[in-house]
Parts: structure tokens; C-alpha cells; sequence
């Protein structure tokens, strides 16, 4: 049976999780975790010896040498922040042989490095998927199967500071699913007219309203809200359907009829979606192509917002 070589690019928060949902994987493998920082390496290893171990992982090593990724590799999970991310997974491209690639989002910062990496993918016949991984929960799955297309869809999510900038692109794939269209334009309106700093130390976040359109007419409402009070919910209207989805509490309501609902860590999911991706070469996690047309969407909008507000005259902007 194939020893399948598994790399993960990155060992922050998203890395490390990665890390721990291989050991649900049901395929052979080796492991190479490489990422700059030792402190990054250490918290991964940390977390990777917290979860029962995976006798079918032969063997796993960390390193900060990029020399010491392998010269073949199956499956590169790319989990740095958004600002590097275009830089090294072209430089892994030029001096490895990958075969199939995972990219956590926000993919880049930069327009123009969405081409730049779609023709590199391309030129090297890559499998490529974006982790949005709301396609790999049973209920939205199932919900897009009988959902009614026949009028336009009606969709909202509203909360509180749930990270607008970060997160919009999680929601307007679960939106492409539904919808079974990737064709949008966002509005950025009715955000308040500030740039707030994220999380991640170099990058921002904002607050306010998004409105995204599909071409065909289907309508998304985002709301990141600064007070906020109720529980984060996902509204969808569709037809005489009508579904109340809070994942935070696992339950969803179709026309008032509650059903509970199975929200999964990523430590969960990459053990699956690594065996699936590998040996089947599919996975319904979305491809690049239809990531990267998501993405651009929403950041072409955010880099003029961006500009406008700080008086900037870039091409690009800091959304991890």
C-alpha cells in the first residue's frame, strides 16, 4: 500500500489543528511540518502528541530547514497567514513536486496573485482546494441537494464581531453552494468607515454590513455588529422554506421544526478530507478556480474600502 508524503506548510493555530485531524486520516503517511518559527513547531508537536496516535503515520518530523521537505509531496497543506502565503507555496512549487494541495483562506491580499497562482497550478496539473469546510458538514450537504432554486435565494448572517474581513469568504462559499452559482458582487457600503486592527498582529478587520449579489439575483446579507447581543445565526430563504442555523448550539429549524446539527473542529475534518483528496482526487471541499473567483470578489471591494479609508493607493489588503 502507498506511503502517501503529507506536508504542512505552516504550524500556527490552523497548522497544528491540521496536524491533529491527520491522525483521523485511514491512509499510510508520512509527515514533514515546517514552519520559520520554533515556538510554532513546538506548540504543534505539543498538540499533535494531545490526541491519540495514528499507527498508519510512519513517520513525523518538524523542522525549520526548508531543505528538509521532501522532494515529492502528495499533499501540501498551505496554513501560513494570507500575507506570505503566495511567496512560499510558489517557491515550494519551484523546487518540489506537489501533486495535490489544501490552501487554508483567506487565500492572498494581493489581486493579481490570484492569477499568478492559477496559472502555476495550472502549468503543473495541481489539485488544488480551499479549506471553506462548511461543504464537508452533513446538513449543509444535504440542504443544498433539495433546497428550492426557483426563485432567488435570500440569505443573512448576522453576530457579533465575528470577523467580517476573515471570515465573509466561509459564508459566501456556503452561499455558492446553495446557490449553485460562484458569479458575485459585493457591496461594502454600510460598513462603518474605519479599519480596525485583527488579531494576527499586521492585518485588520472591520465592522458593519456586507451585501453580496449572485448573477442569479440571489441575495447575502453579512453583519459583523459591535453590539450585538443575541446568538450568531445564518438565515435562509428559499422559496417557502425558511432555516434558522446556530452552529455555535447545533441546532437548525426548518419552518419552525427544530434538528440537531453536527458542527466539526478541524481536527475533525483533515483526516478526511486529506484521504479523500489523495485517493479519489475529489473532495466537495471548493477548488481553487471557484475559491479564487469568491475571493476576488469580496477583495476588490476590500481594497478599495481600504483605500478610501486610509487614504492608501495599494493593490492589496491585509485580510488573514
Amino acid at each position: 500500500m502507498k506511503n502517501w508524503s503529507i506536508a504542512i506548510i505552516g504550524a500556527g493555530q490552523l497548522g497544528s489543528r491540521h496536524l491533529q485531524g491527520l491522525t483521523k486520516a485511514s491512509i499510510p503517511m508520512t509527515i514533514t511540518v515546517f514552519d520559520t518559527s520554533m515556538d510554532a513547531l513546538r506548540i504543534a508537536e505539543q498538540r499533535y502528541n494531545e490526541v491519540p496516535s495514528n499507527p498508519l503515520i510512519n513517520n513525523i518530523s518538524f523542522t525549520t530547514h526548508f531543505e528538509e521537505i521532501p522532494g515529492h509531496i502528495d499533499l501540501a497543506i498551505i496554513s501560513t497567514s494570507s500575507g506570505p502565503r503566495f511567496q512560499v507555496t510558489s517557491n515550494l512549487l519551484e523546487n518540489r513536486i506537489v501533486t495535490n494541495i489544501l490552501f487554508e483562506k483567506f487565500l492572498f491580499p494581493k489581486l493579481s496573485e490570484y492569477d499568478q497562482m492559477g496559472k502555476l497550478l495550472s502549468e503543473r496539473g495541481i489539485n488544488a482546494k480551499v479549506n471553506c469546510a462548511r461543504r464537508m458538514f452533513e446538513h449543509y450537504k444535504i440542504l443544498s441537494t433539495f433546497i428550492n432554486l426557483s426563485s432567488p435565494i435570500k440569505m443573512e448572517v448576522i453576530g457579533k464581531d465575528w470577523g467580517i474581513g476573515c471570515n465573509s469568504i466561509h459564508y459566501m462559499d456556503l452561499f455558492a453552494l446553495i446557490t449553485s452559482t460562484s458569479e458575485m458582487k459585493c457591496d461594502f457600503s454600510s460598513l462603518e468607515k474605519e479599519i480596525i486592527p485583527s488579531k494576527r498582529q499586521g492585518y485588520v478587520e472591520f465592522l458593519g454590513t456586507v451585501e453580496v449579489t449572485s448573477s442569479r439575483g440571489d441575495k447575502l446579507t453579512l453583519s459583523s455588529l459591535k453590539d450585538y447581543s443575541g446568538d450568531n445565526v445564518i438565515k435562509i430563504k428559499a422559496g417557502n422554506d425558511y432555516y434558522e442555523i446556530y452552529e455555535a448550539k447545533g441546532l437548525m429549524f426548518h419552518n419552525g421544526e427544530e434538528s440537531t446539527i453536527n458542527t466539526k473542529y478541524q481536527s475533525e475534518l483533515t483526516g478526511v478530507a486529506a484521504t479523500e483528496i489523495l485517493v479519489s482526487r475529489n473532495s466537495p471541499l471548493t477548488s481553487f478556480e471557484e475559491s479564487a473567483r469568491l475571493h476576488t470578489a469580496f477583495l476588490e471591494e476590500a481594497i478599495s474600502f481600504y483605500n478610501t479609508v486610509t487614504g492608501s493607493a495599494g493593490d492589496s489588503c491585509p485580510i488573514t
